[in-house]
């Protein structure tokens, strides 16, 4: 290292920036001698893990959320005011969900829904929290429950105009089953949605994976490997979606253009129509001229 850049680099910054930063250090060492890990991990074993059966099958074991661990960054990434699950036997996937709402601050005006048709005939369990005072009803209570089967279950968003931006779908296994709830609540996502799979270890689960991801213009993911298998689906471009006032980190070029079409398309039609059809001009000129 030169002599000027070992200058540069003992070089201290402004004496106000030196006193906030103290301060921090101050207050996050202070914080840091009782709280040692990001997560909570007793709250994790006596309400996220405690009287939740087959959340094993998600990888869930004591101070571990396996699975969940996405599950949770899904909702929060989106910040979903909508977030459903297909089938749940312990609502281990629905508990993480509404945990997700409440620590964006959103659980007041966010909505986790499950949908399970209560058919243990199926093979693939019943759920065990329908019963009034049950864990997940009790220390959940804003999870609504949906006792149909899924396609019913879909007639509810389609009647009520709600769109759904993160889904879980663990329902029926079986080819047509997994492949028919995913086309039954597709049309029902928000432009700006996660969809994922569980149990992609499973033959019918795992051809309805790949029919998706051969038939339709998006994203997948499949972690096949991990516990019961997990397929992520989400949108190949980015969607035109207005930028959050509340947000507050920094908007690249593009996010800027696409917010500015979305409120010219939204509020300004005509004028937008006008935009567009100058720039086509503009970009013919341009390649006659080449």
């Amino acid at each position: 290292m030169s002599r000027k850049q070992e200058t540069n680099f003992e070089k201290k910054p402004p004496l106000i920036f030196r006193i906030k930063e103290k301060n921090t250090i101050r207050k996050a060492a202070k914080v840091s001698k009782s709280i040692f890990s990001l997560l909570n991990k007793e709250y994790l074993n006596r309400i996220i893990l405690a009287n939740c059966s087959f959340s094993e099958g998600h990888g869930a074991r004591a101070n571990y959320l396996g699975l969940g661990m996405l599950y949770y960054s899904f909702v929060h990434l989106l910040k979903a005011k909508v977030a459903v699950c297909l089938g749940s036997g312990g609502g281990f996937v629905p508990r993480i969900m509404r945990q997700a709402q409440r620590d964006l601050d959103i659980e007041k005006c966010s909505r986790t829904i499950v949908i399970d048709a209560d058919k243990p005939e199926l093979r693939y369990g019943n759920p065990d929290y329908l019963h009034e005072g049950s864990f997940l009803r009790t220390l959940f209570p804003h999870i609504e429950i949906i006792v149909k089967p899924t396609k019913e279950g879909a007639c509810y968003f389609v009647e009520n105009g709600i769109k759904i931006d993160y889904l879980h779908i663990d329902a029926d296994h079986s080819y047509s089953g997994s492949l028919s709830d995913y086309q039954a609540y597709r049309p029902l996502m928000a432009d700006n949605f996660i969809i994922t799979l569980h149990d992609t270890n499973l033959e019918g689960v795992a051809k309805a994976v790949e029919h998706i991801r051969n038939k339709e213009d998006l994203e997948v993911m499949d972690f096949n490997y991990l516990w019961g298998g997990l397929a992520i689906v989400k949108p190949k471009t980015a969607p035109d979606i207005p930028i959050s006032p509340q947000d507050s980190f920094p908007v690249s070029i593009d996010q800027s253009r696409r917010f500015i079409i979305f409120l010219l398309k939204k509020h300004a039609p005509k004028l937008y129509d006008k935009l567009k059809e100058i720039d086509e001009s503009i970009r013919r000129d341009e390649s006659s001229m080449v």
